[in-house]
């Protein structure tokens, strides 16, 4: 089966950081973490072909509008303009907010921090006044603890923990050590809220201002501990036997909302402007906020609706080779019989947006020779791609001279294969894209499917990868996988057959198997 391998580079102007990876997608959380207020979006909308660029969005403040162009994938599909507009009234306080400028007191600038280390310390460890006396800001302990800055806040609580153990021991009064540790913890649960989009908390730091942290510190009776991870157990006890139980039990991560808001519009004011001219309106301002809030949003939410992708057709893969696994007896059975191999060949990975190209399948007997085969090119829709080219060696001129219309192979297919059961090397794949192919053409696939991956994994447990030219090397096909569909499905029927031999599923051969299959991956 033929594998494509689709990298993405994300690239932008403005020093942000790469987007991390998540096990689980998530939607995109608007600044303050509460839903978005929804308005009526003002937004047009033009169509356009995934892959191409074209004006496709318009926004406006003030009377000014600006139109911008993107590029989408072929993959993932264009995010709409209207979910752009959806996201983007969840910032409205952002370009309406009068928090415009860089701070002239900022919390902490982590481009400056290693240069403050060694030159300006009282700058260097400013960020901790908010959240501790004087005397701890300037303790030792305190400052050999947090050389990262705020990325040490949990570090800082450990320093703190120290001194007031040591005080305990003392029996001496630790009131204010208690307040500081309970703030730092505190700090610590706010410290990853200013992630946004692209930019880490790091990046966005710089722009809140110390004094915005004036008088915005809470009291341990009105917030609680449950809630606070950087709290332990005994952080909990020793505040509770000062102060007493509090009254409620807040989430940390929904305070200093105006901290973050404020933050933010000041990062987004400063590099929305960066290039602009300075003699621009009110309005013309405004807009080039919304138009630079805009452009960002669609490419978060573009990696969002990708990321969802993702974890949707891995969660299926592995149900699919669960079932596959479940289904190895009645594939062990069914490759002693009348059978078919088959592979094909795609012009990309997706079965909503790419097509297929190649079907190709060999009929095999009882005693696992091929009788006949079958092959056809598809007359595609929308092209090779060059990258397809590359890889398989089907070019648009062999798609012109050779293709057939997508229902004459669909039909030649099945009428080949007629109710036999099919064998797939990673059936997953195979299968979604042929099932496509039969709705689109008013066919149905009704045979029983089997797949070639998880027979492997168990013929040879040991194996570090199961990829069809990794199996192929591995049982000595004399005729190695090409990504062309025909010279696959017949390295395939090689596999297949050796796999049965070493599984013992051949009369008079004994198994090879010493240990439970692995789940490794195959591509």
């Amino acid at each position: 089966m033929g594998i494509i391998a689709k990298i993405f580079s994300f690239f932008r102007s403005d020093n942000v950081a790469p987007a991390r990876e998540q096990s689980e997608p998530t939607s995109m959380p608007s600044l303050l973490n509460t839903p978005p207020v929804v308005r009526p979006a003002v937004a047009k909308a033009t169509p356009n072909a995934a892959g191409s660029t074209a004006p496709e969005r318009e926004v406006s403040a003030g009377g000014v509008s600006i139109s911008f162009s993107v590029t989408t994938s072929s993959n993932i599909g264009p995010v709409s303009s209207e979910e752009v507009a959806l996201a983007l009234e969840g910032f409205r306080y952002v370009w309406e907010s009068s928090e415009r400028s860089k701070p002239n007191d900022p919390w902490w600038e982590y481009q400056k921090h290693d240069k403050n280390l060694t030159g300006k310390q009282d700058i260097a460890y400013c960020w901790l006044s908010p959240f501790m006396p004087p005397e701890l800001v300037n303790d030792i302990s305190i400052r050999l603890a947090c050389t990262r800055g705020p990325h040490d806040f949990k570090a800082v609580a450990v320093a703190l923990r120290t001194i007031v153990r040591a005080k305990r021991k003392a029996k001496e009064p630790h009131p204010e050590l208690l307040k500081s540790l309970y703030h730092v913890c505190l700090a610590a649960e706010f410290w990853p809220t200013l992630q946004h989009m692209y930019e880490y908390p790091a990046g966005i730091a710089e722009y809140v201002a110390l004094s915005d942290w004036e008088g915005r510190m809470p009291e341990f009776v009105a917030t609680g501990y449950q809630n606070i991870a950087t709290l332990n157990k005994t952080d909990a006890k020793w505040l509770v036997a000062e102060f007493g139980e509090p009254q409620a039990h807040l989430i940390p991560g929904l305070l200093w909302p105006e901290i973050r808001a404020n933050a933010f519009s000041r990062y987004a004011w400063c590099n929305a402007l960066e290039r602009a001219k300075p003699t621009l309106s009110e309005a013309e301002q405004q807009a080039y906020v919304k138009d630079w809030l805009s452009q960002r949003l669609r490419t978060h939410l573009g990696i969002a609706k990708d990321n969802r992708a993702r974890f949707a057709a891995s969660e299926a893969r592995r149900e699919y080779q669960r079932q596959s696994f479940r289904t190895i007896d009645d594939a062990w059975d069914a490759a002693a019989g009348d059978h078919v191999v088959a592979d094909i060949e795609t012009t990309g990975l997706s079965p909503t947006n790419d097509e297929l190209l190649e079907v190709a399948a060999v009929k095999v007997n009882a005693q696992g020779n091929e009788v006949t085969h079958f092959s056809a090119l598809v007359r595609v829709q929308n092209g090779v791609p060059g990258r397809i080219t590359g890889l398989t060696g089907i070019s648009q001129s062999d798609v012109d001279n050779e293709g057939q219309p997508l229902a004459n192979v669909i039909g030649g297919f099945l009428d080949f294969v007629g109710n036999a059961p099919l064998f797939f090397h990673n059936a997953h794949f195979d299968e979604r894209f042929l099932k496509k192919a039969a709705e689109q053409t008013g066919h149905t696939i009704g045979n029983r499917i089997y797949d070639t991956l998880p027979m492997a994994q168990i013929a040879w447990p040991d194996l570090e990868s199961y990829k069809l030219a990794t199996l192929a090397e591995h049982v000595g096909v004399s005729e190695q996988p090409t990504h062309r569909a025909l010279a696959d499905a017949r390295a395939t029927l090689v596999v297949l057959q050796a796999a049965r031999k070493a599984a013992g599923k051949v009369a008079g051969t004994p198994s090879s198997i010493q240990e439970a299959p692995h789940e490794n991956v195959a591509g």
